[in-house]
């Protein structure tokens, strides 16, 4: 599935197209767990700083809360992570 093409003189394009590959490398090979390297990466880091908040997610992953809740959706549908409420805050932790 990876698209070959020539490089430019344009730095921030050729990088921009490696990790283009790279994210589809990863996506593929995490495809028979039906998981794409974002969510793998939000596993990885709910493990780490386990019961994690999405506010807290969203500030170590560096990406928007609204992204992050709609790549959480289907691992808390799969059963890689769940929530459990803590007071008022959604705590997430690796199954």
């Amino acid at each position: 599935m990876f698209m070959t093409r020539n490089k430019t003189a344009c730095y921030c394009i050729n990088m921009r197209c490696a990790t283009t590959a790279l994210t589809m490398k990863y996506d593929d090979t995490l495809a028979e767990y039906d998981l794409t390297i974002n969510q793998f990466s939000i596993i990885k880091n709910i493990d780490h700083l386990t019961n994690a908040t999405a506010d807290k997610l969203t500030q170590v992953i560096g990406i928007e809360r609204t992204t992050l809740l709609r790549n959480i959706k289907p691992l808390l549908n799969k059963g890689f992570i769940e929530v459990k409420k803590q007071q008022k805050k959604k705590l997430y932790s690796k199954v």
